[in-house]
């Protein structure tokens, strides 16, 4: 595995808009590009990485917030990302919450409103150029008369000044300069050149490099034979500006001038790199810099008869990428393994030794970077969609194709499909060959493939839970990268300790057989025999009556008769069962422990005799009052952990699709229960926390049945408002610290509350670092309770039982691998917390 010094590494991640890999390392003897070519010499050059949308907009949104551009979440239209996915957790955003000096110069984001999380934002700098990077009075004006119009200037412009007459050469001055000037914090520098975008303006010298008359246009004029209608492009953005065609071909002759327009701006941003990264060796910085060059999708220069980007084919949807990590063992190597700018995101968070948020949908390459030639992805999927769509092309590049089928909007419905073979190399082809019938088979094969979704073509080398194999489940709480390391030859002696306790656990299960489920409690009331049942834990019998009814609350107090004739046992013993037999199924690969465990939840959920009723309408009865009430909803929290389990036992064949649908169907109407029964609607409004308890069960029970935009609107209506409700500016939780045993609640809330902070990072919420208006959150609630781990007699609230330090010992753990602070570590080395349990080390 990669290796990096152990302080962070600096970070230069530059962006070139419009690049395609037409450049010398790609094999273009006619471009000058000598400053590329060496970056790709001296790092890893990528011959097949791919963007997920051909536009600037989705393009950039989806690598620097992770997501994929999807119909749902509406990042193919041409606003901020912060309208479709409000509080996404941007790459920038989380480097800086991780401790990175974050500065931008230039074009990063396409869209001026998602430019936050930056410590420093340099996006335009003045010079002698105005609007698009004109410098002539002429082309200036002539913009400012087309504007109101739609239009724009001339599509090109020949300078005569040096290199810093125009934008680039500034923002290369700008970078330099930012380099120079690091201090304390470790740097992510997004360098973001927005040529050779158009217009094509750059200095005359550049413009020199090639002899216009050497200058060939492609032999692809006309498109594809057999294409489908919905594939086609007007290049609007080309035909906008001065002097362009409305309709029809570009001219050869102007075709020229553009072509060469292009290669010049190449050459012109290629030696404003080459300044830059001259600086990174000239002060000592190359062996903690990891350099990333990428382009945010592809161009076509007359290719097929089209301009632009703006389609779905190979030629604007492939783009130059290029790797340096220091102390990578691939160095100088290529790599032809498909990975995608999705990618970004997860690889530099590993790199930076940093967690990588949930949410993330794509797929780190940093084993790339040690074994170019490692098998990887068996496709990359991209998308591409008007502004206001009827239908949307979807498409996967796998190994030798490309494959697109166009689906309305509304109904899914397939329209056309597209099939073009790319085995020799070329983005360009010539023919359709989804119009010819002894293909069927393979269009058959990638639709299924293209519908399973992107987890479904990761490696299986190195596959993980992220996502099923189908591509439609997702773990909720469990870490994919812990769950890697728990079989890992490198896991360290405690959890190896741990898995070998469980081992031995899920051998004992084997061993006994017992079955699990709430139906064994002979003291229950028949007509609930299904039903869920248990007492309320601090009501003992009435000393004042004969027969002790009604019971009496003794706050704090827990009457052990709760354990006799309640169901609290069992659901924690089940829960207990399944943990130990998927995780030990998950780390020995023996089917006879998914058997078993598979067995345990048809009994539980499934077995019309034996099944739980999904309710709790009889949790924490109190006898002689009530048959249950809503406080009792905190005892299926269990089923938190529960779900990850199942997910673990699907790739066994002792799995069934009747397994997944009823137990989905299950969970369904468990929290249609949760959400609809006055018993709910009361613990969703309760303040402390068993409201926090709450919400975590829904959020994860939604979280699995993949409800992820209800999960999102959840954590937004419901846990953000609790969050500024429950803590106060010190980071005590008054709700808490009220109680008798007041460390108790508060440590048990705030755990909740971490492990709902796990799930919004699934789907892009940062309640890590959410301050509420009081100037509180997560990190001051654990901040106020850590001084007491030392010495717990200072804590100044009620505790009418002896203290458990280490119920707050799961919460340090998270907090160290989310926070840039070397206060939790040090917490866990003086308690001495070696020892984990599997639970907590899955969650970090």
């Amino acid at each position: 595995m990669l290796s990096l010094a152990n302080d962070k590494p600096n970070i230069l991640f530059i962006s070139i808009d419009d690049l395609r890999p037409e450049l010398g390392c790609y094999g273009a003897k006619h471009i000058i590009s000598p400053n590329i070519d060496s970056l790709a010499k001296e790092g890893i050059i990528f011959d097949r990485a791919y963007c997920q949308m051909a536009i600037c907009m989705g393009s950039r949104k989806s690598l620097m917030s992770g997501y994929r551009p999807t119909f749902r979440n509406h990042m193919y239209d041409r606003g901020p990302l912060k309208d479709n996915i409000p509080d996404a957790l941007t790459l920038n955003q989380h480097f800086q919450n991780n401790g990175y000096e974050t500065v931008n110069i230039g074009k990063i984001y396409h869209d001026s409103d998602d430019d936050k999380g930056w410590t420093r934002n340099f996006r335009d700098i003045k010079g002698p150029w105005g609007s698009k990077g004109y410098t002539k009075k002429e082309s200036q004006e002539l913009d400012a008369e087309a504007k109101p119009h739609g239009g724009k200037g001339p599509t090109f412009e020949v300078v005569n000044a040096d290199d810093n007459g125009c934008q680039a050469g500034a923002f290369a001055q700008k970078a330099i300069e930012e380099l120079r000037n690091i201090k304390d914090k470790p740097l992510f520098l997004a360098l973001g050149f927005r040529k050779p975008h158009l217009p094509f303006v750059a200095p005359k010298k550049y413009w020199d490099l090639y002899d216009r008359t050497d200058i060939e246009l492609t032999n692809y004029r006309k498109p594809p034979k057999g294409k489908p209608d919905e594939n086609f492009t007007r290049f609007g953005e080309l035909r906008n500006y001065h002097g362009m065609p409305e309709t029809g071909e570009v001219p050869e002759d102007a075709a020229k001038t553009l072509t060469h327009g292009y290669y010049a701006c190449v050459s012109y941003v290629d030696a404003q790199l080459g300044k830059v990264l001259k600086s990174v060796e000239d002060l000592g910085l190359s062996e903690n810099t990891i350099i990333l060059l990428w382009s945010d999708h592809g161009w076509k220069l007359g290719d097929y008869g089209w301009w632009c980007k703006h389609t779905a084919n190979e030629i604007d949807t492939r783009v130059p990428f290029i790797v340096k990590a220091p102390s990578a063992k691939g160095n100088g190597k290529r790599s032809v393994a498909l990975v995608e700018l999705v990618d970004l995101y997860p690889s530099l968070c590993e790199l930076a030794g940093i967690p990588a948020p949930r949410h993330l949908e794509g797929f780190s390459l940093v084993p790339l970077l040690d074994q170019p030639h490692l098998e990887w992805k068996k496709a990359a999927f991209s998308i591409w969609s008007s502004p206001t769509p009827k239908y949307i092309g979807h498409s996967l590049r796998s190994d030798r194709y490309r494959y697109t089928e166009y689906r309305k909007v509304q109904t899914n419905d397939i329209i056309s499909r597209e099939l073009y073979d790319h085995g020799s190399g070329s983005s360009l082809v010539n023919e359709n060959l989804a119009t010819n019938p002894k293909h069927k088979q393979l269009l058959d094969q990638f639709s299924k493939q293209l519908h399973d979704g992107y987890t479904s073509a990761l490696p299986d080398s190195v596959i993980s839970y992220s996502g099923d194999r189908d591509g439609k489940t997702r773990l909720v709480l469990i870490n994919p990268k812990q769950l890697a390391g728990l079989v890992s030859e490198d896991a360290n002696r405690s959890v190896k300790s741990e898995l070998k306790k469980m081992n031995t656990l899920a051998d004992g299960i084997m061993k006994d057989k017992k079955s699990y489920t709430v139906t064994f409690n002979n003291g229950k009331n028949q007509a609930f025999r299904n039903n869920y049942f248990s007492i309320g834990p601090y009501w003992w019998p009435n000393p004042d009556t004969d027969n002790g009814l009604p019971y009496v609350r003794k706050d704090g107090q827990v009457n052990p008769e709760r354990d006799r004739v309640s169901d609290r046992g069992e659901i924690q013993s089940f829960v207990k069962a399944i943990e130990a037999l998927a995780l030990t199924y998950h780390a020995t690969q023996k089917e006879h422990y998914a058997e078993y465990a598979v067995e345990l939840l048809e009994c539980w959920f499934l077995n019309e005799v034996t099944r739980m009723s999904p309710n709790m309408v009889n949790a924490q009865a109190i006898p002689g009052l009530q048959s249950g009430r809503g406080t009792g909803i905190i005892d299926s929290h269990e089923f938190v952990y529960l779900v990850d389990y199942i997910t673990l036992l699907k790739k066994s064949p002792h799995w069934k699709v009747s397994h997944e649908e009823g137990i989905q169907a299950w969970f369904s109407e468990f929290l249609d229960w949760l959400l609809t029964h006055p018993y709910g609607k009361e613990e969703s409004s309760s303040v402390n926390n068993h409201g926090t308890s709450f919400d975590m069960q829904v959020i994860a029970i939604a979280s699995y049945l993949q409800k992820h935009d209800w999960v999102s609107q959840r954590i937004r209506s419901h846990t953000i408002p609790r969050i500024d409700s429950q803590i106060s500016i010190s980071g005590e939780q008054p709700f808490e610290t009220a109680r008798t045993k007041s460390w108790n609640y508060t440590t048990e809330n705030l755990y909740h509350f971490f492990l709902i902070g796990l799930m919004a990072n699934n789907v892009g919420h940062d309640l890590f670092n959410y301050s509420n208006p009081a100037g509180s959150g997560y990190k001051k609630a654990i901040d106020y309770a850590i001084p007491y781990v030392k010495d717990p007699s200072r804590w100044p609230h009620k505790m009418i039982v002896p203290f458990d330090i280490k119920r707050l010992q799961a919460t340090i753990q998270i907090a160290d691998s989310v926070y840039a602070d070397t206060r939790y570590q040090d917490v866990i080395e003086e308690q001495d917390w070696g020892e984990i349990s599997l639970r907590f080390f899955l969650r970090q």
